[in-house]
């Protein structure tokens, strides 16, 4: 009984506490919240992908833009690799959400680490971190869960009809609501309690003496506690998001993987670099005549905290370079892609055999490089010894000045796909004399055809093909350009009796007939981005707050206000710039590979788009430490100094 009553009077201690602390405590509960509807509707776009693309594609079947069998074939194509990006921006949310609340509740400790340690010296122990950090988690995590969670709910349904003009049918008090709402508040109790325990743990850790007045601790002497719980966090939110994810659970190693190289090298950088400069600050007595000076100097003692920060940076600005890339350049994506799976990204077509050499001459006399053959629908009854009532479309290689691996056929043998093969009653590796002559079967055509300008169900070389082939045939020449390149092959051409077909223009065709449908994810990706702003925001103003009397004693020295705030601004701007440089880095060499291990295509990210992103971020440090040190003046009272 007395035991229940003294962690009454606690929590009652605690209660009265947040009574003082009444718009951090609300700041706190909407911050959760805000990372709650974003979650939320992230992961209700998710799941509801499948009616996205139904609904998209009803459209298109309505309008009798696409046949039945092309939607079919299309969902393989687009519906898989839209699951895929969706599944990845899941996890980023979630990632973004464990790391920007972590380091929010992290940096409002730390700028009250003074009150922490007066409570310490009147008698506060580790249990009462504990039942603060349960309070916390209980509050945060519930009530950050079910507003978030309405939140989301509603900002899923706006963002869906009115935005994508997509309207999916989902009961707020569905399971699927229920699911989503359990994981939602699942997480934020976890992180809030894990968040504010651990930071908790790293401040009662510390000496007094070093949280009063800032001196370095003996080596040894600060007890690390806090590692094992937030090992334990790691082990917790892992198996909850590998249960989520589990057909996925591999994306979720891989996202670890990349954020992991994003730490290492920016803790590299501000370990290695700045740890030198600052030894250099301690051994060389240098004047101190300008304010980006005072900034680098202050810089280089903060290791950790401006690491914090730069990570943070790091992780929106990546985010944007990956979103802005679908957003702008999905007709660039999606080339990239055709090409690297087919092989070729134009095709010239002209009708009948004879006649070919002009068309030839003029690629040969210009330079280009070519496979070149020919193409027809034919019955299964022009084979040799078969009479199935069907049609294929058959691709005869004339020859190849390109070396394209994707249309190299051994010599005496042939290529054919599925259902070419089980009409035939072929096995693979075995002889047939189908096409006139016995040749062997070698390989099985598995490429998706749904998007190529040409489709083939067998191909086989023109010397041993000993069926007919006449000018009811068409010549096709297939070539691997660029976009300008095609432009030039267009001009050339134009007078000729052929027809050229680009991969740019089908793209371009597929953007716009899916574009209702590919907003979804461009809007996911903006809400991602929207929250990572959100939390460096509230850690950029949890920081200044700490630093006020260090703003304070600038202007003490002589600094106007504005100087004075121009040394953190600098400060700041020195972090970003930092960032910048490792998300151009690591966005552009491991952007493709990340998109090849979890889409398998090539992607290659956009230049201007990497560098405009830096410059964007770098210009946002900016305006939030402006708006965060606004918000804090207003909110606070100008103090004078005493000595402590």
């Amino acid at each position: 009984m007395e035991g229940r009553e003294k962690y009454m009077n606690k929590l009652t201690f605690f209660l009265k506490f947040y009574r003082t602390q009444e718009m951090r405590f609300f700041l706190l509960v909407f911050i959760f919240a805000f990372a709650g509807a974003i979650l939320s509707c992230t992961l209700l776009i998710h799941s509801n992908n499948k009616e996205y693309y139904q609904t998209q594609m009803k459209k298109l079947e309505t309008d009798q833009i696409m046949s039945e069998n092309a939607l079919e074939q299309g969902e393989i194509t687009i519906f898989d690799t839209m699951e895929k990006v969706l599944t990845v921006f899941s996890l980023c949310s979630i990632l973004i959400v464990i790391w920007g609340c972590t380091s929010i509740l992290f940096f409002q400790n730390i700028s009250m680490q003074k009150s922490h340690a007066m409570l310490r010296i009147f008698g506060m122990q580790k249990r009462d971190v504990f039942y603060r950090a349960c309070m916390e988690g209980v509050s945060f995590g519930i009530l950050g869960g079910m507003i978030g969670d309405a939140g989301g709910y509603f900002l899923f349904r706006h963002l869906s009809k009115k935005l994508c003009n997509i309207d999916v049918q989902v009961n707020i008090f569905s399971i699927e609501m229920l699911k989503v709402f359990l994981v939602v508040v699942v997480f934020l109790v976890l992180i809030s309690f894990f968040g504010s325990f651990i930071s908790g743990l790293v401040i009662y850790e510390k000496p007094i003496v070093v949280m009063l007045y800032g001196r370095k601790a003996e080596k040894g002497k600060e007890k690390t506690t806090y590692r094992f719980f937030a090992c334990l966090e790691f082990v917790l939110l892992y198996l909850l998001a590998s249960i989520l994810f589990y057909q996925n659970r591999n994306y979720i190693n891989i996202i670890l993987l990349i954020c992991s190289i994003v730490l290492f090298l920016l803790f590299a950088v501000f370990y290695l670099m700045f740890k030198r400069q600052t030894k250099r600050r301690y051994s060389e007595k240098k004047k101190l005549n300008k304010i980006s000076g005072i900034s680098y100097r202050f810089l280089c003692t903060r290791n950790r905290r401006d690491a914090l920060l730069a990570a943070t940076i790091s992780v929106g600005a990546i985010i944007i370079c990956f979103v802005l890339n679908i957003i702008f350049n999905s007709s660039g994506i999606l080339r990239d892609s055709y090409r690297d799976n087919l092989g070729y990204s134009t095709m010239v077509q002209m009708d009948g055999i004879s006649g070919n050499e002009r068309i030839r001459d003029l690629l040969d006399e210009k330079g280009y490089f070519y496979t070149m053959g020919y193409s027809k629908w034919m019955n299964y009854s022009e084979l040799k010894g078969i009479t199935v009532d069907d049609s294929f479309s058959a691709l005869v290689l004339e020859s190849q000045t390109d070396g394209n691996k994707n249309f190299k056929v051994l010599e005496g043998s042939f290529a054919a796909e599925n259902k070419f093969v089980a009409l035939c009653n072929l096995e693979l590796g075995t002889m047939s004399g189908i096409f006139g002559k016995d040749l062997l079967y070698v390989e099985n055509i598995k490429d998706n055809q749904w998007l190529s300008l040409i489709s083939y169900n067998i191909k086989i070389n023109r010397k041993d093909w000993n069926l007919e082939l006449d000018d009811t045939w068409s010549t096709i020449f297939l070539l691997d350009l660029s976009q300008s390149a095609e432009k030039d092959l267009i001009s050339l051409l134009k007078d000729e009796p052929c027809s050229v077909e680009t991969a740019s223009q089908l793209t371009d065709m597929v953007i716009e007939l899916f574009s209702e449908y590919l907003s979804v994810v461009a809007v996911v990706g903006v809400m991602l981005i929207l929250v990572t702003g959100a939390f460096f925001y509230s850690m950029v103003r949890s920081d200044l707050l700490a630093r006020k009397k260090e703003l304070y004693l600038y202007q003490i020295y002589g600094a106007s206000r504005r100087k004075a705030f121009w040394v953190v601004y600098l400060e700041y701007l020195m972090i970003a710039w930092i960032a910048s440089f490792s998300v151009i880095l690591v966005t552009m060499v491991l952007g493709d590979a990340v998109f090849s291990l979890m889409l398998k295509k090539h992607y290659p990210l956009s230049v201007p788009v990497v560098l405009v992103t830096s410059f964007v971020s770098t210009l946002f440090v900016l305006i939030c430490c402006m708006a965060a040190q606004l918000m804090n003046f207003m909110g606070t009272k100008m103090e004078i100094i005493r000595d402590e």
